[in-house]
């Protein structure tokens, strides 16, 4: 089963989500490298894709899918932060409310969002 860290973006009740090419919308996030652990992952997983380095990162749950095992981190991001960029392979970043409306989201992205909702809003 493949790793994936996968980073839950919140700048009040928006959060991050990031897309390639025309591709559906995701959590920003990726595969941890060789004797990389989960978080510095994430650490370096959204800055490669958003140019973002928070001060911190939260592990809120490991989740498995069908195919992935996602280390889910939740970083709150300062509302007058810069605006992420899309960096490396994303072409596009969007904050949206915590329901991403109007967003076709991957099925990964879809159901951690589902299942962390409340946990969201709360931590």
């Amino acid at each position: 089963m493949k790793q994936r860290a996968t980073i839950i973006c919140r700048r009040g009740n928006q959060i991050l989500f990031v897309r390639r090419g025309e591709s559906k919308w995701n959590f920003p996030g990726g595969r941890p490298m060789r004797s990389e652990s989960p978080i510095q992952a994430a650490f370096r997983e959204l800055e490669e894709e958003t140019g973002m380095k928070p001060a911190e990162m939260l592990l809120v749950a490991r989740f498995e899918t069908r195919t992935v095992e996602h280390f889910v981190f939740i970083a709150d991001i300062e509302k007058d932060y810069f605006a992420p960029v899309p960096l490396s392979e994303i072409t596009a970043c969007r904050w949206c409310s915590d329901v991403a409306n109007g967003l076709c989201l991957t099925n990964d992205s879809e159901l951690i969002l589902r299942t962390f909702r409340k946990d969201i809003k709360s931590i």
